[in-house]
């Protein structure tokens, strides 16, 4: 009896001590709201700290996100090259999906990335929501000799990771005769000769501008290769069709587009395992 109450009195300090460290942090005194289910939480200040936010009905910490979550600005991250306003958010936290067994624990995570706002360089797509995925059986597609600790992404995530970014602007780059100096008309005065009628002989700079017509997309291969090091059934073969490269030259102190390309990217990707300890990538 003595050691029942013992056990119970001891597993609710620990609830109440791993629930509080678990309290999600303020930020700027704010703190999470559900307009849906009508749930407000409060920012509860505390001495050193940011403070913790608890849910207002209830008085319970507000659990913490077990992951990554914040935003990304790509425009300035890239600046001068990607347009300024490209930003993404992304969250990927545990939870959701959970399964153990005497082999182990598998523990989903639950997630994904957006567009903090659409991009005036793509056209705005109508993308359906994402189904929920299965946990993957590691037991059953793990080799022979077996594993210690094993990680799945799925092409679904990053197929629509790919996307949100394309419609955020961050594919949408730009390089000029201010970031690459060999960009100048000079290098195509021998595929262009009619060029140098409109510069009147001089290098005049250039300017290249990708525009990402279509999002690119993601395969999941075997990842093996062959004896040369080069790559059989791609780890990831990174499909991209249809991109767009305008070559614009100043002349007569304006920017006049002289041609464009179209071309279908297709980038495989595969590791290479060497020995125990290094993994060489091959592209």
């Amino acid at each position: 009896l003595l050691i029942g109450q013992l056990a119970n009195s001891l597993q609710k300090q620990l609830n109440e001590a791993l629930a509080d460290i678990n309290c999600a942090p303020c930020s700027n005194n704010m703190c999470p709201r559900s307009t849906q289910a009508g749930i407000t939480a409060m920012c509860v200040p505390e001495d050193g700290g940011p403070g913790k936010c608890v849910d207002s009905s209830t008085g319970k910490c507000v659990p913490g996100l077990i992951g990554v979550e914040g935003r990304v600005d790509v425009g300035t991250a890239l600046a001068g090259i990607a347009p300024r306003g490209s930003e993404i958010e992304l969250a990927f936290g545990a939870g959701g999906l959970a399964a153990s067994s005497p082999q182990g624990t598998t523990i989903g995570l639950r997630g994904g990335v957006r567009e903090v706002r659409p991009a005036a360089c793509v056209a705005p797509k109508n993308r359906p929501a994402p189904v929920m995925l299965p946990l993957p059986d590691f037991d059953r597609d793990a080799p022979a000799n077996g594993y210690d600790l094993a990680f799945s992404l799925s092409q679904q995530v990053m197929d629509d990771t790919l996307y949100r970014v394309q419609q955020s602007g961050a594919l949408c780059l730009e390089l000029g005769n201010e970031t690459v100096a060999q960009l100048e008309s000079g290098v195509l005065s021998a595929l262009l000769p009619s060029l140098n009628t409109f510069t009147e002989g001089k290098s005049v700079p250039l300017r290249v501008v990708i525009r990402p017509v279509n999002a690119p997309t993601v395969v999941v291969g075997e990842g093996t290769i062959d004896m040369n090091g080069q790559p059989i059934d791609p780890l990831l073969l990174l499909d991209w069709p249809a991109v767009e490269v305008d070559v614009y030259a100043l002349i007569e102190d304006r920017q006049t587009r002289l041609f464009t390309i179209q071309a279908d990217l297709k980038l495989p990707f595969a590791l290479d395992v060497q020995g125990c300890d290094q993994l060489r990538p091959v592209v």
